[in-house]
């Protein structure tokens, strides 16, 4: 995704929602065996010549605990597309802390840029805390503001208004012909 961004500029509303879509696919395989990947961004987004969609580099993937949360020990994640637990020691992530990085992918894909632009947790912190992400349809007018308005609450800071898998998967289908479900 990220190769393709650069190389082509941003994709049509179509194509990313069927890369939203195959991807919150896997995140629900992941939830369904009570998995984190934890590193959902655009360079981990394949995008093969034959128009499948793949999810790459599981170095970052752990299983739950019974309570379906993993506490943070350690921070090694990607800042401008983590979910703001994940940058944080003692931060809880679960399922809804890789609905944000989806989030952040599709943020990127629609607008070639990503939400919060930083190389380090501390940089996205500040940013997260001075404004939010310009909505992807005042950057990108291709992009409905149905569309837009689901990456958004993807993007929620707070996790219990981000939405569920099911419900990413739901409103991306909307956007697919029938044959691609």
């Amino acid at each position: 995704l990220k190769e393709f961004v650069t190389e082509n500029g941003v994709m049509e509303e179509h194509d990313l929602a069927v890369v939203g879509y195959e991807i919150a696919r896997a995140l629900r395989h992941f939830q369904e065996r009570r998995m984190v990947h934890g590193d959902i961004k655009p360079g981990n987004v394949m995008l093969s010549d034959d128009g499948e969609v793949k999810l790459l580099d599981f170095g970052l993937t752990r299983t739950l605990s019974e309570a379906e949360i993993l506490q943070v020990d350690e921070v090694i994640t990607t800042p401008a597309y983590s979910a703001p637990e994940a940058m944080l020691l003692d931060g809880v992530i679960d399922i809804s802390s890789d609905v944000y990085c989806l989030g952040g992918s599709l943020y990127f894909g629609a607008t070639g840029v990503p939400p919060y632009p930083g190389d380090t947790c501390d940089e996205v912190l500040r940013l997260r805390d001075v404004y939010e992400p310009t909505p992807v349809d005042e950057l990108n007018p291709n992009i409905t503001p149905v569309f837009a308005d689901l990456i958004s609450s993807m993007l929620s800071e707070a996790k219990e208004e981000r939405p569920s898998v099911e419900d990413v998967i739901g409103h991306l289908a909307a956007f697919l012909p029938a044959e691609a479900l």
